[in-house]
């Protein structure tokens, strides 16, 4: 898949990709199968301080609908805060290894970033925040990030996935990032998927049930026998 203003995405799922450190993202979305290009910002968000408004874009997803993706804002904690309840348990316990709590400071926090330490790229459906991919990164080696991605229950299987996690890588070299690690569980099957199939070299390793990975953002693409390497992989580690 290559980046563009408008996209057209294969239908592959995505649930939930952990991160290393204490840097969740609650999202959820609604079961809408179509909805406007564009997720229309509040008035006067175009004009925020440090807005990359270069960021936005429209796609269109595997099934004909279309979302607008845009950097998050710190308007969104609500918006973060509201959908989290509506995430399916199995959702919240394969993005946090567990079933957190929700916090309002917290989502006040994960709302409110610097886009070039923690970055964070949301999937806007309506008004209302159907995916979320974010980056941190690590002060101890920060040419690394840590790297999670979510997308709602009603919106898996739809090609959000792969797309964010190019946007994502994108905006991440500009930052010279070279690479992102994180962690999942083994029976992640959809993620799972997600990984095989994309064009970036990842290494793994297997421990206790929890899968951690680190994906080189080098602009190469991988061996063409590689993503059945990996599938083969993900498969015996499940």
């Amino acid at each position: 898949m290559r980046l563009s203003q408008l996209s057209t995405v294969r239908p592959t799922g995505c649930a939930a990709l952990q991160l290393r450190g204490p840097h969740p993202v609650p999202v959820t979305g609604v079961a809408t199968a179509h909805c406007g290009a564009r997720g229309q910002p509040a008035e006067g968000d175009l004009d925020m301080p440090g807005y990359p408004g270069q960021y936005e874009s429209d796609a269109v997803l595997s099934d004909g609908s279309k979302i607008h993706l845009r950097p998050i804002r710190p308007d969104d904690a609500t918006r973060l805060l509201d959908l989290y309840h509506r995430l399916s348990p199995r959702s919240l316990y394969h993005r946090f290894f567990t079933i957190p709590r929700p916090d309002p400071v917290y989502a006040k926090y994960l709302a409110d970033v610097d886009y070039i330490n923690h970055f964070a790229l949301v999937g806007v459906c309506d008004a209302q925040i159907i995916a979320v991919a974010r980056y941190f990164r690590r002060r101890d080696f920060p040419n690394r990030a840590e790297a999670a991605i979510t997308v709602a229950d009603a919106w898996q299987a739809k090609g959000i996935g792969p797309l964010l996690l190019e946007r994502l890588v994108a905006v991440a070299r500009e930052q010279q990032i070279t690479s992102f690690e994180g962690q999942m569980l083994t029976d992640n099957q959809q993620m799972m998927k997600v990984l095989s199939r994309s064009r970036f070299q990842i290494s793994q390793r297997v421990e206790s049930g929890v899968i951690y990975l680190m994906v080189s953002l080098a602009p190469q693409a991988k061996a063409k026998d590689q993503p059945e390497e990996n599938a083969k992989a993900h498969g015996r580690s499940s």
